[in-house]
């Protein structure tokens, strides 16, 4: 439940939680209701701690625009069919990027089985740790069952050994996350395995997997001249891994001034790089403000 205190020095602490979030679906807005409405002359706000988890979506249809792409399959024909995989809006890492993209070749039927048990893909998207790049492996499909495999989907083999196509569409932002430019790879028919890097572009790609690694914050009331937006009072960029818990207290407070007149609330919002309000999965979020009169310090 929110919460305020207040000590001699004449500064005051307002505590929000995830009672103070506003039902929009996005867990990235908080309105702080005073019981009365409050005067506020020569004072001013800053973030005393910030908790939360590293929740945000990095892939949705809007505003990321960045959750489609598709891959080419070889036919027994010569030809290939398209295939379009559209990534439910969510948090991923790479490797949860490649098992959405597996699981969607399962129901296509894309796969054959070893002889260890394993199933065996013709496409994966991978972490290169050394190149800092992610790689896309596309591989040849075989023109028959290789020895000890078993084919429980009935695919249908390449007719000379094609290799599988990833298509990054110049319609959406995938191209961003993964690094690459946009187009087809390989760019020409081959018959053997193949690998593409976002470092390897001219100039060098950099994959942005989580497009949105600072959080900005803003609150009403504020009128801040040098932030954009102007209502700014704090960024942070999480230093823990994604679904990691943020508890972040800044050594020393950086305080803004409010606008002098009365109030019935405050509205704390957890902006992305453009301004965009975050889409944040897990609503137990804790923000502390401390007000203080410029007067009294």
């Amino acid at each position: 439940m929110s919460s305020s205190s207040h000590n001699n020095s004449g500064s005051h602490t307002l505590v929000l939680n995830k009672d103070n979030l506003v039902a929009d679906g996005k867990n990235s807005t908080l309105v702080y209701k005073f019981p009365t409405s409050v005067q506020f002359k020569d004072e001013q706000l800053a973030i005393a701690q910030l908790q939360l988890y590293y929740s945000w979506e990095n892939i949705n249809d809007s505003p990321l625009n960045n959750n489609s792409f598709q891959y080419q399959f070889p036919t027994n024909a010569g030809g290939y069919t398209t295939h379009t995989i559209t990534i439910p809006n969510g948090l991923y890492e790479i490797s949860d990027i490649n098992f959405y993209l597996q699981s969607q070749m399962i129901i296509n039927n894309h796969y054959l089985v070893n002889s260890s048990g394993q199933y065996v893909y013709y496409l994966e998207l991978k972490v290169s740790p050394t190149d800092y790049a992610i790689a896309a492996n596309m591989y040849s499909v075989p023109t028959s069952l290789p020895t000890g495999f078993t084919n429980p989907a009935s695919m249908v083999f390449s007719a000379g050994g094609q290799t599988t196509k990833l298509i990054v569409l110049s319609t959406n932002n995938f191209s961003e996350t993964i690094g690459f430019n946009d187009g087809t790879y390989p760019a020409s028919t081959q018959t053997s395995d193949q690998t593409q890097k976002s470092s390897d572009f001219t100039p060098r790609n950099i994959p942005s997997v989580q497009p949105n690694r600072n959080i900005i914050v803003t609150c009403t009331g504020i009128n801040n001249p040098y932030a954009n937006p102007q209502t700014k009072i704090f960024s942070i960029a999480p230093n823990v891994a994604i679904g990691g818990y943020i508890d972040y207290s800044p050594p020393e407070f950086l305080y803004n001034d409010l606008a002098d007149g009365f109030f019935n609330e405050l509205r704390i919002q957890l902006l992305d790089k453009e301004g965009v309000p975050l889409t944040i999965l897990d609503p137990d979020i804790t923000i502390l403000l401390t007000i203080r009169n410029i007067l009294a310090k």
